[in-house]
């Protein structure tokens, strides 16, 4: 139950930062810099939720599912871009979703996949190796 609540938590961030992210960088901030910088911004976001979610982990004590965990969280983050993209589509009828999709993809989706799901790795590995528990799939 409190891998829901963790699992949920986390979906709920990062749909909120997408939505803050999106308006931010569509306003008149000065030098647009958050809309020149939108996928560091949002690949930063994304690895601090990962390094939080990680934590959390470790403070509930869940116990640590070796590559089931990383394969969660990818799907998570997969999960909430695609409603991200939707949204986007929503927002702005005259893109597509694919349009979207394919944009999305290699700017924003797999950078922070593939650096979010290192640090989360690592930071649960790191933790799990201090506190003395096992890091393998659940006996």
């Amino acid at each position: 139950m409190r891998r829901i609540f963790v699992d949920l938590g986390t979906v709920f961030c990062l749909l909120v930062i997408g939505v803050a992210l999106y308006r931010l960088s569509s306003s008149g901030f000065p030098l647009g810099l958050p809309a020149r910088f939108e996928n560091i911004i949002w690949v930063t976001a994304v690895t601090i939720i990962a390094i939080c979610r990680s934590y959390m982990e470790h403070v509930l004590l869940l116990r640590p599912r070796g590559w089931l965990k990383i394969v969660e969280w990818v799907v998570i983050l997969t999960s909430v871009h695609l409603i991200l993209f939707w949204l986007d589509t929503v927002v702005t009828p005259q893109d597509t979703f694919v349009t979207v999709f394919a944009f999305g993809l290699s700017i924003f989706l797999l950078p922070s996949v593939v650096i979010s799901a290192m640090a989360y790795s690592l930071l649960s590995t790191s933790l799990a190796k201090s506190s003395g528990r096992s890091t393998g799939v659940e006996d």
